[in-house]
């Protein structure tokens, strides 16, 4: 609901920006973060979309459709950033008086078999989760269920949490996301490198950039289906993105038939 309420306010694109929305979408935003410490690394995608469209208020910016900085500009900072600020200000004080700082969401407090307060970094369990949640091949199998996929641990040494059951990697559960492959080429087809840059970020930021961070942050709590969830949707809508803007912009009539049949 985030996410709807972000790209509804049109801080994302363009036209006339609506402060409620704005402030729902960053009330919501944030709430989430409450609800899942995971989900912060979307906050601050949503943070630097709204700063961008702060800039939208200069004077003689068109986009901004007469809302000038000097009429709206601190009005949409207060409608943006202060209910963002003030959950993030309830969460801190919660971590506070709970664990005792204000950046401390309880990680060593959790009751798993996993002790995190000795936990050590490895980059090879970095690559394990890379590995699994992006890449790993379905198997194929005379024997039911038929198709399942091998959890490898890249032959690394050391205690590495897999939970019951794995999936397959996102590129072959979700096959659009190789339209990754076509992202040099839909950038190309826009007018200017500032264009490029916007469109590049709005996209990369939350779908590519964030998704990966989350994938590498987990090496601590090893490998879960259910950790997918944080960042699957985002990875597929990106990469639906790109698919459906070089769509809009083909006129090869084949090509655009053969996408609607695959």
């Amino acid at each position: 609901w985030g996410a709807f309420f972000l790209i509804r306010s049109n801080v994302i694109g363009s036209g006339k920006i609506s402060f409620w929305r704005t402030a729902v979408a960053s009330f919501l935003l944030a709430l989430s973060v409450l609800c899942r410490p995971t989900l912060a690394v979307y906050c601050v995608c949503a943070a630097v979309f709204l700063l961008m469209a702060a800039f939208r208020f200069r004077k003689g910016n068109e986009l901004a459709q007469g809302q000038t900085f000097a009429k709206n500009g601190v009005r949409y900072l207060v409608c943006a950033f202060l209910p963002m600020l003030c959950l993030a200000g309830v969460q801190m004080w919660y971590n506070y008086a709970r664990f005792g700082s204000p950046l401390d969401f309880g990680i060593q407090y959790s009751l798993t078999i996993n002790d995190f307060t000795h936990s050590q970094y490895h980059t090879s369990f970095v690559l394990i989760g890379l590995w699994n949640y992006l890449f790993a091949p379905p198997q194929f199998l005379p024997e039911y269920p038929y198709i399942s996929t091998p959890f490898s641990k890249l032959d690394t040494n050391g205690f590495y949490f897999n939970d019951d059951g794995n999936t397959s990697g996102i590129l072959f559960l979700a096959i659009p996301v190789a339209a990754y492959l076509l992202a040099r080429a839909s950038l190309r087809r826009l007018p200017d490198t500032k264009t490029r840059w916007k469109y590049g970020v709005m996209v990369g930021l939350p779908c590519v950039v964030m998704p990966l961070v989350i994938i590498c942050s987990i090496w601590e709590s090893g490998y879960a289906v259910r950790y997918t969830a944080d960042f699957s949707w985002e990875i597929l809508l990106g990469a639906l993105t790109i698919l459906f803007f070089l769509y809009q912009k083909s006129k090869n009539e084949t090509k655009k038939d053969l996408t609607r049949k695959f």
